[in-house]
């Protein structure tokens, strides 16, 4: 209930086995149902009886019949020889580690999977991303929301350091300024109270911190100590 669908490479190129299914599926049904002639013959028919040039669609026949003659699973090779690089490419990168007696060349792909609802912005669904990646490294889930909620996780540890170190070092310039340390308090304390108290408000209001209030915050303990030293 959490994925409303996927994308990926395997909507151009399924499994070799669900390839192998359809390939004898269609051997199978060679002299019925998926006959080449008898399908060539219907499809001809209706053109005519519907007013269409049958030459028009001759080119198309040559290649439906070798698809319905298909003996092989189809590989990357045949997608691009079939000028669907371009397709590819948002899918399947090609090169990394070459085949060796080991085992075939290795790729990356991506799939992309979207969520059922609009509400995970700010984060994905919990537990998704565990889910997907478990203990295996070479599987990595991105996307706008998990990137969004790491840089949230990264921003607000280093704001706090910024925030730390930079009354540390103002109060140290107050205290040499000042050479009191009741008079160096008096200026930091307003500009605290009036962060204290925005921070409330907007807590209060429903307002979440983001990238662009943040550092607006910040600021403000910068421009804050001034008036805090005149007053």
């Amino acid at each position: 209930g959490v994925l409303r669908s996927t994308d990926s490479i395997l909507d151009y190129l399924p499994a070799p086995s669900r390839q192998e299914q359809v390939i004898s599926a269609l051997r199978s049904g060679a002299d019925g149902d998926f006959s080449a002639d008898r399908v060539e013959r219907s499809f001809r028919k209706a053109l005519a009886e519907s007013g269409f040039r049958e030459d028009a669609f001759d080119d198309y026949l040559v290649e439906f019949r070798g698809v319905l003659n298909r003996t092989d699973p189809l590989t990357l090779a045949d997608l691009e020889a079939a000028n669907l690089g371009a397709i590819l490419g948002r899918y399947v990168k090609q090169g990394g580690a070459p085949s060796t007696a080991d085992g075939p060349a290795q790729h990356r792909a991506a799939i992309y999977l979207f969520l059922a609802e609009g509400k995970w912005r700010r984060e994905a669904p919990e537990g998704l991303v565990q889910s997907l990646q478990g203990n295996d490294p070479d599987i990595t889930v991105t996307g706008v929301n998990v990137v969004s909620k790491r840089l949230r996780e990264i921003f607000a540890r280093d704001a706090k350091l910024a925030i730390g170190v930079g009354l540390l070092l103002v109060g140290i310039l107050l205290w040499l300024d000042f050479r009191s340390v009741w008079l160096m308090v008096l200026a930091n304390l307003q500009v605290l109270t009036g962060v204290v108290w925005m921070l409330g408000v907007m807590s209060m209001a429903g307002v979440q911190m983001n990238f662009v209030n943040c550092f607006v915050a910040t600021m403000i303990l910068g421009v804050g100590v001034d008036y805090g030293i005149h007053l």
